[in-house]
């Protein structure tokens, strides 16, 4: 499927999550240009997939997934692109990846999950500014990672959590100026990880916690630096 400034909306709804067309229900899409959205919707459908790639610039994306053991993918390639991720229930899994940014505007990518025993990445690689986030409620046993490298100029990365038994991270490695990770939890037995390595300058951290048992760490690692007159040997 290619389209050039167009809207697709897909949609697949279910009037009984007991019926058999109601599980196991696949979508893929695919758009190559500009200022394109799509929109895809999949609602109590078990064990449904959602498989969204995009190439070009200024283009949107947007799933939504109301049931369990859901899988959902975005895939965007360019600059300027933006990615939304809803999912509802227990055993889901949402993965959005955005690589190739060349403009001043930003890559943005979030994931909202509500409930248990789910996943959600995100990663974004190679671009100009980037964000990214992820919220997590209403459960436990949730497992959260945003990844950000070889980004430029402004870059964010954050994580929120609420529940017992999650976990969290936040990695940025080998960006330039002005990086920023948070991670907030709040519940019990939680653990939470935020690491920057070898970015350039600008970097901040925070980790917050709430709660009892839980356990956080912080690592910010900065480039070697040259010695004075080891480039003469």
């Amino acid at each position: 499927m290619h389209a050039r400034r167009s809207l697709l909306s897909l949609a697949v709804l279910v009037a009984l999550s007991g019926s058999a067309m109601a599980d196991s229900s696949t979508v893929n899409t695919t758009q190559d240009g500009s200022s394109n959205s799509l929109k895809a919707e999949q609602q109590r459908a078990t064990q449904s997939t959602v498989n969204i790639n995009q190439t070009g610039t200024r283009n949107g994306a947007g799933a939504l997934q109301s049931a369990t053991y859901s899988t959902l993918n975005i895939k965007q390639d360019g600059f300027s692109n933006s990615a939304s991720a809803k999912q509802a229930g227990n055993n889901n899994t949402a993965s959005v990846t955005q690589n190739g940014g060349g403009s001043s505007l930003p890559q943005v990518s979030t994931i909202d999950q509500s409930g248990s025993y789910s996943t959600a990445t995100i990663a974004q690689d190679e671009n100009n500014r980037t964000s990214a986030s992820i919220s997590q409620g209403g459960g436990s046993t949730n497992t959260a990672s945003t990844y950000q490298a070889h980004n430029s100029t402004i870059v964010g990365g954050g994580v929120t959590q609420s529940g017992n038994y999650n976990t969290g991270s936040v990695s940025q490695q080998n960006n330039s100026s002005t990086v920023v990770g948070s991670l907030t939890q709040s519940g019990n037995r939680n653990t939470g990880t935020v690491s920057q390595q070898y970015n350039s300058n600008l970097v901040t951290a925070s980790l917050q916690q709430n709660g009892n048992g839980n356990t956080g760490y912080s690592a910010n690692r900065h480039p070697p630096q040259l010695r004075k007159g080891a480039a003469d040997g």
